[in-house]
Formats: C-alpha cells, structure tokens, sequence
C-alpha cells in the first residue's frame, strides 16, 4: 500500500480563501457526508489569510508581489490502507474507515508536519466526511537563508567580499521543487510506515473545479452521435492521367476519414469522462441514501418531543451559519500588502 504527497500553491488571498473555504467546511462539497464531522489537528478553523498575514509579521518578512505565500499539501495513502475488507472502488467501502488506523495514521502525519515545518504550519485538518480518509494541511515556505549585503562603491574598488547574515525567507522552490518533491514523497511513507508512489506513473489528478463541472455535465449528458462526413471529389480533368486522379481520389478519402475518426474520438473521450462522472455521483448519493436510512431507523426510537427539539436545535444552527457566512460575505477584504 502506497502513501502520497499531493502539493499546490497559494499566491494569492482568492486561493488561500478558497482552501480555507473547503478545509473548514464553511460550505458542504457535493463529494462530502454533511452528517460527518471532520477533525481538526493543528492551528485554527479561522481565517487563514489573517493567521499568514500575523505570521509574516512574526518574523519580520517581506513577500514579493508573487510570492507563494502557503503551500497546501494533501497527505493520503492506498484506500485498503484506511478500510481493510473493500476493495478500493467498491461502493459498499465509500466513506468506512478504522478508526485505529485512521487514528495512527493522523498522529504520525501531524509529527511529520511539525518536525519539518516548524513555525511555517499554519494548520492541519483530517477529512473523514469524503470517501477516503486524507488530511489537508497549510504551510507557510519558511526558510533561514544566508543573504549578502550591498556593497559600497569603495568595497567595490577595493574589491572586498560582501557580508553575510542570516534572514527568514519565503522559499517555495527549495521546499516544494520537482526534486524537493520526489525527497518529501520518500519522507512521508516512512514517517507513515508504507510504501511511496511509483515514480513516473501515469497518474494523474482531477482539480476539484474539474471534477464537479464533470458532474454537472454528465446530468446534461446524450449518447454521442457519430458523424461520417460524405467525401466529395472532383471530377477528372481533362488532360490528367488515370494514375494522377486515382491517387487524389485515395488522398482525400483517406483525409477525410482521419478527420471523421478525431471528431468520433472526441466524442466517444467525452461520453466515457460523462458517464464515469455521473457513475461516481450515484455511488456517493447510494452511500448517503444508505447512511440517512439508518439514521432515520435510530431517530425511530427517540420519544417526538426529544426529536422536535433535536430539529429545533438544527434549524437555529442552520441559521445562524447562514447570517455568518453572509456577514462574512459583506466584510470587505483588507489589502493584501500591509
């Protein structure tokens, strides 16, 4: 069983926003069980725009205009890794997970984290409402970097060597580079206990954004139509040879086949991402359908009035997430640079 590393960047405030948005479950994602609680590790549920903006001032740094100010990192392993018995794409399996494991698991991560991040970690949370188990955590590039000092111009003349001194910088490439990559890769399997991903695997990830769109379109989608254009050609010249027009009639129809063949293809690409999309959306309603039922078994037991103030309750939460998100909606933004 494998462990991974998955890594993006976050320049700016409309990114870092948005993984907030989705770590702390501000909203609820199509692909998400709303019945189940997600575990915070490390850091706060709070704005992470305004923890990197007081930890820039911590230690005293700068950031270019397009500056990585964080790096989010996805830390996952093999789903047989998390629910032992179901194989990784049965449905039945879909959001089960040991808690042992999983709890193993989440420990050993947040060690990792810390010992390697230090004071850049701003915050680690552990997703269990999904289909498999991952953890979701925000990292600020810090790095101790020796930098030299400008010289004067009689330095220059007498060419002596520039000071040194050390200084905290925002560093992405040197943390989370291609090679740096492929080191964290091997780092977070043994902090873990599994195997690292097959290098050079022809794997690749679906954006989130994607991935939804997808859905979307395979509730719209139609069995593709195949289209065969009629190949038309001219007749033969008067003074040209047999041969001559022989072989232009093959050329053309041969042209036109390949082009007929890349539009089918096309199409018969785009009905498999639609209906694989829209398969995935039925397993993850059929485990939510099946989770409510027995929800809904164990609410039979409960005396009515017990129930209605467990419904009373929910509503008044409901609402009150509602004003904040909508009074978090109306605050305008400050300026990204102080």
């Amino acid at each position: 069983m494998y462990a991974f590393v998955r890594t993006q960047k976050l320049k700016t405030r409309k990114k870092i926003d948005n993984a907030h948005a989705h770590n702390a479950r501000t909203y609820t994602p199509p692909n998400a069980n709303p019945l189940e609680s997600n575990t915070l590790l490390y850091g706060s549920r709070e704005s992470y725009w305004k923890a990197i903006q007081e930890r820039l001032e911590e230690t005293g740094i700068k950031p270019r205009k397009d500056a990585v100010l964080a790096q989010e990192l996805v830390l996952g392993a093999s789903p047989e890794h998390f629910r032992p018995g179901y194989h990784r794409d049965d449905p039945n399996g879909f959001g089960r997970y040991d808690e042992a494991t999983t709890k193993k698991f989440a420990e050993d991560s947040l060690k990792w984290l810390k010992k390697k991040y230090g004071r850049g970690l701003v915050s680690v949370e552990l997703h269990t409402d999904e289909r498999t188990p991952h953890i979701h955590a925000v990292v600020m590039p810090i790095v101790s970097k020796t930098m030299k000092r400008r010289r004067t111009k009689q330095q220059i003349k007498n060419k002596e060597k520039p000071k040194t001194y050390t200084a905290l910088r925002l560093d992405a490439d040197s943390l989370f580079g291609k090679k740096a990559h492929q080191t964290l890769q091997k780092e977070f399997a043994d902090a873990v206990c599994l195997s690292p991903g097959v290098r050079n695997a022809k794997v690749y990830h679906t954006d989130q954004h994607d991935f939804y769109k997808s859905i979307e379109r395979a509730k719209k989608a139609k069995t593709p139509v195949f289209q065969y254009t009629e190949t038309k050609v001219r007749e033969k010249k008067l003074l040209e040879s047999s041969v001559k027009y022989a072989q232009y009639v093959s050329n053309t129809i041969k042209k036109n086949k390949q082009e007929d063949k890349r539009e089918n293809t096309e199409k018969a690409k785009q009905s498999h991402k639609d209906a694989t999309a829209l398969a995935e959306q039925n397993r993850r309603l059929q485990y939510e359908n099946d989770q409510h039922r027995k929800r809904l078994k164990a609410l039979g037991d409960i005396e009515p009035d017990k129930l209605a103030q467990f419904v009373e309750k929910y509503k008044k939460h409901e609402e009150q997430q509602k004003l904040e998100r909508q009074k978090n909606h109306s605050t305008p933004s400050p300026s990204p640079h102080p």
